[in-house]
């Protein structure tokens, strides 16, 4: 397959010219470290569902949910509510 080719040939002896190990380099890495800095982004979930190209959103959010929670506190604190931000009032409530 060309992909295959694409990683035997091209990906992996960049990468240990550059002194990074191969041996999880692959194309799926690249997909999964993009989704994850959109994710981390607060792109939005649909958004990021088509981008990765999953038949179901349900897909997106089992697969990015460690990211998407933290970046939707972190949008949530940049404007916070009220007067108190978003975290003390986390903390507040879960002690």
């Amino acid at each position: 397959m060309w992909r295959d080719n694409v990683v035997k040939y091209g990906l992996k002896p960049v990468l240990k010219k550059l002194g990074i190990p191969t041996k999880f380099a692959g194309l799926h890495a690249f997909r999964h470290g993009l989704a994850t800095e959109l994710a981390d982004k607060n792109t939005p979930i649909p958004v990021l569902q088509k981008q990765m190209r999953h038949a179901d959103v349900r897909t997106t959010l089992e697969v990015y949910a460690h990211v998407i929670p933290q970046s939707q506190r972190d949008a949530m604190e940049a404007v916070s509510i009220g007067t108190v931000p978003v975290m003390e009032q986390e903390q507040a409530v879960n002690g």
